[in-house]
């Protein structure tokens, strides 16, 4: 059994967008490709032990483990490496701060309320801000919006989804996949999917 297009070799052809009544010979393979959904939260933080019991179902491979999660697989034992881990995540968390612009400090003042599972608003001198969950970044006040406050990346579509094709194939655009992390400790905070010109969306509008 193959495990996609590549190991059947021969001539790939990738049919259209709702393409039908196309041609396909006896010899032919046609092939569909499905992925999971998307999750939720920052990959980063996800249990080594459930990313490791995946890997030995053969529903997440070896690399994408290390890449999307930041887990080390012990060859032998098909168990998570968890000192291994720990380094890569650091590493990873690091490499989405290339280039980002130095914080605007952490915020001291008593928690007013979670907004999602990494956004928090807490007390400052001039009202409301939001922060970062994990290590309290100040990301501004909340009558603006915290994207502005994060570093922000635009990655090509398949680092959400590598079946994603090219989108070439179906629009003139330039879509992209946006993460926005914050620029204290390389936490994603947020992803959106938008074209590589649009300003950041503003979803997030509290009255407090």
């Amino acid at each position: 059994l193959a495990e996609g297009p590549a190991e059947i070799g021969g001539e790939l052809a990738a049919v259209a967008l709702r393409q039908e009544m196309f041609r396909q010979g006896p010899g032919d393979v046609f092939t569909v490709a499905w992925s999971a959904g998307a999750g939720f939260g920052d990959p980063l933080d996800r249990a080594p032990e459930r990313v490791a019991a995946d890997v030995r179902a053969h529903t997440v491979t070896q690399e994408a483990a290390a890449g999307i999660y930041g887990v080390v697989i012990d060859a032998g034992t098909g168990t998570a490496d968890h000192e291994a881990t720990q380094a890569l995540r650091r590493e990873l968390r690091l490499q989405r701060l290339q280039g980002a612009a130095a914080p605007a400090g952490v915020l001291e003042g008593a928690r007013i309320q979670d907004v999602t599972e990494k956004l928090q608003l807490r007390a400052a001198p001039d009202g409301a801000h939001y922060c970062c969950s994990d290590c309290r970044t100040d990301l501004g006040s909340v009558a603006g919006d915290y994207k502005q406050a994060c570093h922000v990346t635009d990655l090509p579509l398949s680092a959400a989804n590598p079946l994603i094709g090219d989108p070439r194939r179906f629009v003139d655009a330039d879509p992209v996949f946006r993460t926005f992390v914050c620029p204290g400790c390389g936490t994603m905070i947020d992803t959106e999917m938008c074209l590589s010109d649009d300003p950041p969306i503003r979803d997030i509008r509290l009255l407090v």
